[in-house]
């Protein structure tokens, strides 16, 4: 690595026109001893027909520093403010102060006043979200709502977007996350609860190393897991600890990978979170014999390599079906584990956010919850290009913006926004320009990787190299950065480290890759036209851009030769509301006919469809290749 030196972390850079796959390090072995930071924990604890249980319990934590972290159901029958307070608040109340609590389904989803969020105030986190995010020690702890029917779980959803942002902010720490109803659990009153399974992946690709849960009345721990149960020495270790003291319920089938069990014990976990491990003890009350105890080490301490999977111009839908590419590169996503980085022109349908659910979403989108995106031409489509902001949310940083930073294993890296007149310019003292300087100024010592949608540097024949962008690629430079990724033009091209000037420098250049493969149609692409009127079959090779919009009616069409003469050819395509013209002219169901007016001997030509079709920016380079077979 030039200029700054890694002993324990390799970026994989996958660009996608191939697969590539990167092995899981193995675990470090587990600390004899582990000084840290404390949590106890535990679910389903109070009630006012019973607190025998919840007191005791509540004096092991008075016996014990630490954060106390209820894991849900902490009072009932009903969930009034009143409850709470003469219930909840005589046991582990007297510790509120120190705690900072998940909710379940008796705090949030009986009838009646919440008087959870009144109890707990701002300790609980954002009112009516209920999810939320806090540091202990070394550990990026985070607490999530398991009561799917009032926040959403879906990776896609307000609490899904949150989790990923919030994870990928914090890449390079321990991480513990809470909520109260497990996805794992050998319980026989409750199932585990698979609307879940979405979140618990988020913290999976991000390498989260312990869950806490609750829900089923009783004690269990897992053996590191990944989101479908499949035993992983990288996956994250899940323990059940509904033992707060409501009282005790029977295990049914016993589930894989489940460790240890006991449903006869109230008691707490207490976990000591120190530098790259971790310790837990379960601590039983008085009069109990039932213990258990371990170590582990955290993912983030162990010398691994991180993935970036990177490709633009990715998606278009005719008729509400993705184009074959950007199914056939999303499955390159979904065969690879690392963060996704489209590279600008995410969705060329429109710029609604409708446009990017319907279609984006069934190919690339299916991966939003590792995504970290670009935003390019085509994504401003509609004004401010609210329609990706809207879809990615946090994701894609500051809303309207479209410029932030994250850290990917020990790699820096930066997102741009090359649509200079969205924001303000792209010139040195610009407000981009000057967050970029400030940025790079903060991480000094670590490798940087940057990407945005245009290029400074292509070869490409439709789009020439957007000088605009040159100041941010004197910072970058000036910094020491390694490589650069942009995608705009429909092909794949790698330099070799060169200066702003494009200089070759292979000591301290940068390298960068134009890879606008992501799906949506190629320019220089081969196109087999077959022309009646002059007889022979033409080979073309064209370059097409921009997209139709409306929706088109059949309607009578001749194709226009490169010598002005009219060949007598109809296209017969299918088109739905919008679609590239390349997807037209390849397109097989006959339905609409185009009428295409081409002279290639100019360096740009036109396309007119005839009906009711709108049209922007529809441009096309045509080059004749060879005559390949007369009729």
């Amino acid at each position: 690595m030039r200029r700054k030196v890694l002993t324990s972390a390799v970026l994989v850079l996958a660009l996608l026109f191939v697969a590539l796959l990167s092995a899981a390090a193995p675990a470090a072995p587990a600390a004899a001893q582990v000084t840290g930071s404390v949590l106890l924990a535990a679910g389903d604890i109070g009630s006012c027909s019973t607190t025998t249980g919840s007191t005791a319990t509540a004096t092991l934590v008075g016996s014990s520093r630490g954060i106390v972290a209820p894991l849900g159901d902490a009072n009932g029958p009903d969930n009034s403010l009143a409850q709470y307070q003469q219930c909840y608040g005589p046991t582990w109340g007297k510790y509120r102060s120190r705690t900072r609590p998940a909710a379940g389904n008796r705090d949030l989803e009986l009838p009646g006043p919440t008087g959870y969020y009144d109890y707990f105030g701002g300790a609980a986190g954002p009112r009516d979200k209920g999810y939320y995010s806090y540091t202990l020690g070394t550990w990026h702890i985070v607490v999530l709502n398991s009561s799917c029917g009032k926040v959403g779980c879906a990776a896609t959803g307000a609490q899904g977007k949150w989790l990923s942002a919030d994870l990928a902010a914090h890449p390079d720490t321990c991480t513990l996350a809470y909520w109260h109803r497990p996805l794992f659990t050998s319980g026989a009153v409750h199932s585990g609860a698979t609307s879940m399974r979405a979140l618990f992946t988020i913290l999976y690709d991000h390498h989260a190393d312990v869950v806490l849960n609750a829900h089923n009345w009783q004690y269990e721990r897992f053996a590191p897991q990944d989101p479908q149960g499949v035993a992983d020495p990288n996956g994250i270790r899940e323990f059940v600890v509904g033992t707060g003291g409501l009282g005790h319920e029977p295990f049914g089938a016993i589930q894989p990978n489940s460790e240890v069990r006991n449903n006869t014990t109230f008691g707490i976990l207490r976990l000591t979170l120190g530098a790259g491990q971790y310790s837990w003890q379960f601590l039983p009350v008085a009069g109990q014999a039932f213990t258990d105890s371990g170590t582990g080490t955290c993912h983030s301490s162990q010398p691994q390599s991180a993935t970036l999977l990177a490709a633009g111009d990715i998606s278009v839908c005719t008729n509400g079906t993705p184009h074959v590419g950007a199914a056939a590169t999303a499955a390159i996503l979904g065969a690879n584990s690392g963060t996704v980085a489209p590279l600008g022109d995410v969705d060329y349908d429109g710029g609604a956010l409708s446009d990017y659910q319907n279609c984006y979403g069934q190919t690339w989108g299916k991966y939003l919850s590792r995504t970290r995106p670009a935003v390019g031409n085509e994504d401003y489509a509609t004004a401010g290009a609210a329609g990706y902001f809207a879809y990615f949310g946090a994701l894609a940083g500051p809303s309207g913006k479209g410029y932030y930073s994250y850290d990917l294993g020990a790699w820096h890296i930066v997102v741009l926004n090359s649509n200079c007149a969205a924001v303000g310019g792209c010139q040195a003292g610009s407000p981009e320009e000057t967050w970029l300087k400030a940025d790079l100024a903060a991480h000094p010592a670590q490798c940087t990787l940057a990407y945005w949608h245009q290029p400074l540097f292509t070869s490409g024949s439709v789009h020439s190299g957007v000088t605009a962008v040159r100041p941010f690629w004197q910072d970058l430079y000036n910094a020491g950065t390694e490589v650069v990724l942009n995608g705009h033009n429909h092909q794949y091209e790698r330099f070799a480290p060169q200066t702003p000037t494009g200089a070759a420098d292979p000591a301290k250049g940068i390298r960068e890759f134009v890879v606008g493969t992501g799906g949506s149609m190629p320019w220089a692409l081969g196109i087999w036209v077959f022309v009646r009127g002059s007889r022979f079959w033409l080979r073309w090779v064209v370059s097409v851009r921009g997209h139709a919009e409306g929706r088109c009616r059949a309607g009578d069409g001749r194709f226009h030769g490169p010598a002005g003469g009219r060949s007598g050819l109809n296209l017969s395509v299918s088109a739905g509301q919008a679609g590239l013209l390349a997807m037209v002219m390849t397109a097989s169901a006959v339905r609409v006919t185009v009428s295409a007016r081409v002279a290639c001997g100019k360096v740009l030509a036109h396309f007119a469809l005839r009906g009711r079709c709108r049209f922007r920016s529809m441009t096309v380079r045509c080059f004749p290749i060879a005559l390949v077979r007369a009729v």
